[in-house]
């Protein structure tokens, strides 16, 4: 049995896979709106998945602060539960939306969603496991920051400069000193952002920039470009296909092999959030 049990918590192990697609997936089901017995289900479930990784997360990574597995599980379940008012509100507005568009079945199309991403987290967990592995993290030294692209520079300097927006003078300050950590390149292009830590921080800390980037890349797909925000500070440029309702797996096959480098910033039209949806910046 206990085999077994470590199994599961082996991030590398089909088993860890199977269990946190299925477990995402039952944790999103309940309707945490249909009532009390409903609405405690959807809490207990998504405590019970969160715990599962948290265990499993600190037997990949080793009890740095906490003391063992069941420490993570039982840290990670709390704070979930904490947080499940909040998370409540998110479902709400994640179902209003599928309903507005008239998609059958919400809850079963969210709880889909949710377990795509999930299979995300595996796919990263598996791939820091094998960076371990391989011994990448021997030294405890982390890739060293290399200065952007004239191209992913003048991207991000467009997309932030492209209105006049709360916080857009402060994230420009940023970007004079951003870096890149180099990575591996993935089918679904990331380009990680490095900041002075002494830089001014924009609010709110967490957010997805307004200002979006789109354009075509060489199979004739068009791409959108997204900033996020984590801390106040910037952290990461994402480019995803510009295709409705599509899952994270769909989103990955369709970039695969299909991304031939950051643009010509003339190439890029830039889009924004507003109360009447996206329109031109």
């Amino acid at each position: 049995m206990e085999q077994q049990t470590g199994s599961v918590l082996d991030v590398t192990s089909p088993r860890f896979a199977v269990a946190s697609l299925l477990g995402a997936a039952a944790a999103a089901l309940p309707d945490p709106h249909a009532g009390p017995a409903s609405r405690y289900l959807s809490r207990v479930a998504g405590a019970a998945f969160a715990g599962f990784w948290g265990a499993a997360i600190v037997r990949r990574t080793g009890p740095l602060l906490v003391p063992g597995e069941w420490a993570g599980a039982t840290g990670l379940a709390l704070l979930t539960a904490a947080a499940a008012p909040l998370n409540e509100k998110l479902d709400a507005r994640m179902v209003e939306a599928l309903d507005r568009r008239r998609v059958p079945r919400p809850r079963v199309w969210l709880a889909l969603l949710t377990a795509g991403g999930a299979a995300l987290g595996v796919w990263a967990e598996r791939r820091d496991a094998a960076a371990s592995a391989d011994g990448a993290g021997l030294t405890g030294a982390e890739p060293a920051p290399v200065p952007l692209s004239p191209e992913q520079h003048e991207l991000l300097r467009r997309m932030l400069a492209a209105r006049s927006l709360p916080g857009s003078d402060v994230l420009l300050s940023q970007l004079h000193g951003a870096r890149s950590t180099p990575g591996e390149t993935q089918p679904v292009p990331d380009l990680p952002l490095v900041v002075p830590g002494s830089s001014p921080r924009v609010v709110p800390h967490r957010q997805q920039w307004p200002v979006r980037a789109r354009w075509t890349v060489g199979n004739g797909q068009e791409v959108e470009a997204s900033v996020w925000i984590d801390e106040g500070h910037l952290t990461h440029l994402s480019v995803l296909p510009l295709i409705e309702d599509a899952d994270p797996v769909e989103q990955t096959v369709l970039m695969d092999g299909s991304f031939d480098g950051w643009p010509d910033p003339d190439r890029t039209t830039m889009v924004v959030e507003t109360d009447e949806g996206l329109r031109p910046a």
